[in-house]
């Protein structure tokens, strides 16, 4: 059964035909499947590229992380739901992907846009514990809340992001986004 306009479906990611998928360009059955992990394939489908052993690590690492939720108002939306009709799982995933917001998915997005921009303030001269100290103190001047900093459960610091900082100094990995995490700590 076709679903959708007639023809070769395709993207910018992939295209499919009656004998073959492809993903960036590679074959999906005769080059990807067997030979990658499903954290190489995600990687792949995001960037393009095979992971190297460090971003395959800490991309497993980080997807461990972030498995379970606990009782957040998403997982209990979700929860909520199933409980409600065990048969619609897709109603349950839908109800929690759709209460996420900055809270819970946009974190992330943020804290990486806030060490973006602590960084290229140390690239033209400024020290990390400078600048650090100067973004936290315009941010609670304003009452606002530092972005990927601080957990409702996990105080004074979520037990997780040590372990990730550390396995990244241990691995000799840690880099200047590392180091500005740390002074923002």
């Amino acid at each position: 059964m076709l679903i959708g306009k007639h023809g070769k479906a395709s993207s910018a990611i992939a295209t499919a035909d009656a004998h073959s998928i492809t993903i960036r360009g590679r074959d999906l059955c005769g080059d990807l499947m067997g030979r990658m992990s499903f954290t190489d394939y995600f990687y792949f489908l995001v960037t393009g590229r095979e992971p190297s052993e460090d971003q395959r690590y800490f991309l497993d690492l980080l997807l461990i992380a972030i498995a379970e939720h606990g009782m957040t108002p998403t997982a209990v939306a979700a929860r909520m739901t199933y409980d409600a009709d065990p048969q619609s799982l897709q109603a349950a995933v839908a109800a929690g992907i759709l209460g996420c917001g900055t809270v819970v998915l946009g974190t992330s997005e943020l804290c990486g846009k806030l060490l973006s921009d602590a960084k290229q303030r140390v690239d033209v001269g400024e020290t990390t514990d400078a600048v650090a100290a100067s973004i936290a103190t315009e941010t609670r001047a304003r009452g606002g809340k530092m972005a990927g900093f601080g957990h409702p459960l996990h105080r004074p610091v979520d037990p997780r992001t040590q372990r990730i900082l550390s396995l990244a100094n241990e691995r000799g990995v840690a880099g200047p986004y590392v180091a500005l995490a740390r002074a923002f700590e």
